[in-house]
């Protein structure tokens, strides 16, 4: 039996707070070789050679520096036997070179989202569904109003480990990480690509101007509109069904999606370019360019099944010896192609598979 229960409390630790911490108290900010507050050129390998810290930095006064991170939402054990789980936060110091952040003084836990029960005859119902996607987005939203009022305040002047003093102008989030069930709460975005608007049933195939269309504030904002005036004409079904295929959600408000033009910014100065959509990495499959994992797979499957029927009775092979025959013809393929790691975009690779 469920006990009643007519509040949730959500504690946690403020996460800019925590980043200065690591920065100021970790003995990873005493080593200079360890910290990348500026961007830097060079191949694609840290945050401190993309584009998204250019662009801050660009935006940034003088002299000025970010207090960068990236959080990381997951599922974790309360207990040792597994029995009491629940969604799990760590924020990790972005201005830690890569090397840096594998170690455990580069990240801190800063709160587990609680777990409001229903009974089992209530958890089914549409009302609860949208009452647990409205309280996790409150809670989303306070996460993100942390970050929003240190850029409010103006930021913070510290001096580092090091001695060398340096303005901090913003506190950004430079990337979300979640496995899909994760990602799927934190944008709202369902079955969906996080980062446009192709449907999961349809990814697989060449989506043209849908693939294209990134999510953005304005676009996820002008296709809830026109989802929810269809919903007026009586279309209600057909509607939901079109929503929950795009991926987006007409009854609650994405917490860390803030306003198009905030002069108080967390995720970066373009609205298009940096929101919590383009700041969640894909993990869909849509992530590798409209399906092409399943097509390398079928395509290496093909290239053995052709070679088998032209072999038939010479040769018998075991799983293993396919498996390892499939493995040569991707290294194969793969070696034929000089990948660009100075970009972000989709790669539009296509892999030819000679027969041998």
């Amino acid at each position: 039996m469920e006990c009643p229960s007519a509040w949730a409390s959500f504690t946690f630790t403020d996460p800019v707070e925590a980043c200065l911490r690591l920065l100021l108290l970790s003995p990873l900010g005493a080593d200079a070789r360890n910290l990348a507050f500026f961007p830097e050129e060079g191949d694609l390998s840290d945050y401190c050679n993309g584009d998204r810290l250019k662009r801050i930095h660009a935006a940034l006064p003088q002299g000025a520096a970010a207090l960068t991170c990236t959080l990381f939402f997951d599922e974790i054990n309360r207990d040792e036997k597994g029995f009491n789980t629940g969604d799990g936060a760590i924020v990790v110091g972005g201005f830690f070179r890569a090397r840096a952040r594998e170690s455990t003084d580069a990240k801190v836990s800063f709160g587990t989202f609680p777990k409001v029960r229903f009974p089992p005859s209530n958890r089914g119902l549409e009302k609860v569904r949208i009452f647990m996607k409205a309280l996790r987005h409150s809670q989303l939203e306070a996460i993100y109003r942390c970050f929003s009022r240190f850029n409010e305040r103006g930021g913070a002047a510290v001096m580092l480990q090091t001695g060398t003093p340096l303005y901090l102008a913003r506190a950004v989030i430079l990337a979300i990480y979640a496995d899909f069930p994760a990602a799927a709460k934190i944008t709202l975005t369902g079955s969906g690509c996080v980062q446009c608007f192709v449907p999961k049933e349809v990814m697989n195939v060449d989506n043209g101007n849908a693939a294209r269309e990134p999510r953005t504030h304005r676009a996820m904002n002008k296709r809830k509109r026109v989802l929810l005036a269809m919903s007026n004409t009586g279309l209600k079904v057909d509607n939901d069904k079109k929503a929950r295929s795009a991926g987006v959600n007409l009854h609650v408000e994405n917490g860390m999606q803030g306003s198009r033009n905030d002069p108080n910014w967390v995720f970066g100065p373009d609205p298009d370019l940096d929101n919590v959509y383009q700041n969640m990495p894909q993990v869909s499959l849509h992530g590798m360019d409209e399906g092409l994992t399943s097509k390398l797979n079928f395509g290496c499957l093909h290239a053995v099944v052709l070679e088998l029927k032209e072999n038939s009775g010479n040769k018998k092979w075991s799983r293993a010896a396919v498996c390892r025959r499939i493995d040569r013809q991707v290294r194969a393929a793969i070696s034929k192609f000089a990948l660009n790691h100075n970009t972000n975009t989709n790669l539009n690779i296509k892999l030819k598979f000679d027969h041998p």
